[in-house]
């Protein structure tokens, strides 16, 4: 039984998770912003206990690394590379618009993730979603709503957005 814990630090929410053989057994998300530096120990540990399980019982660790929040990047990191250390867990850095848009992977059309990247830009990535698998069309970056509007638009397919900044863009 694979036990991954998993950390996002980078996006506005902040969560730990720890799935089981791909299927999240515990989990626990702070929507208050800018928490990341006081709540990211205190989170994992609770996961771990509702979870019944140690840092030393996981077989790996993921933690987003961005795009998003530079401290938030920073702030997960290090807490996994503090818990990875003493007993030499693999970690594994994850996209945190790959995980946004592989939420979204049975939808059968474009996946569009998006975060607020603030000043009218945002950070982006474009996946097609097809029978459960997602393949990327492009790499994250990030791009202005003007930039980002004519190259959806080009596509000539439906999009789905996600992300905490779908709903900025839309508008």
């Amino acid at each position: 039984m694979a036990r991954i814990l998993l950390i996002e630090t980078s996006a506005s929410a902040l969560s730990v998770a720890l799935a089981r053989d791909g299927v999240v057994a515990a989990e626990s998300v702070c929507l208050e912003p800018r928490r990341q530096a006081s709540l990211t120990a205190p989170l994992v540990k609770e996961v771990l206990d509702k979870a019944g399980v140690g840092v030393k019982d996981c077989d790996a660790i993921a933690v987003s690394a961005g795009p998003g929040s530079f401290t938030g990047v920073r702030i997960g990191i290090s807490t996994v590379k503090g818990l990875a250390f003493p007993d030499a867990l693999p970690c594994a850095p994850v996209s945190t618009l790959e995980a946004l848009a592989f939420t979204q992977r049975d939808a059968d059309l474009l996946v569009c993730p998006l975060m607020d990247a603030r000043r009218g830009e945002f950070y982006q990535a474009l996946f097609e979603a097809k029978r459960g698998a997602l393949t990327r069309l492009y790499a994250d970056r990030p791009i202005d709503g003007e930039s980002l509007y004519r190259d959806l638009k080009k596509t000539n397919k439906r999009v789905l957005l996600c992300g905490d900044g779908a709903a900025l863009f839309y508008e």
